[in-house]
């Protein structure tokens, strides 16, 4: 599982743990933990309890735009 996820490495990606949803930067995954960088900071989560990690849908605003249009790079 590790070699597929290091794929997602620095992306925008949704993570489900335990019932929890987590939205962030995938900083780095190794064999025991995952590291998250998210709005509200870094979190740490044991690979046992993780349920799957996808990634993260583009975001729009209200008109149609993506964030990356705003945010270049």
């Amino acid at each position: 599982m590790v070699n597929r996820l290091k794929d997602l490495e620095r992306r925008d990606v949704i993570v489900y743990s335990m019932g929890v949803t987590y939205r962030g930067i995938l900083i780095e995954v190794n064999e025991t933990e995952v590291y998250l960088r998210t709005q509200n900071g870094w979190i740490t989560i044991p690979m046992d309890r993780i349920a799957k990690i996808a990634p993260a849908p583009e975001e729009r605003d209200f008109t149609g735009k993506s964030r990356k249009d705003e945010f270049p790079g």
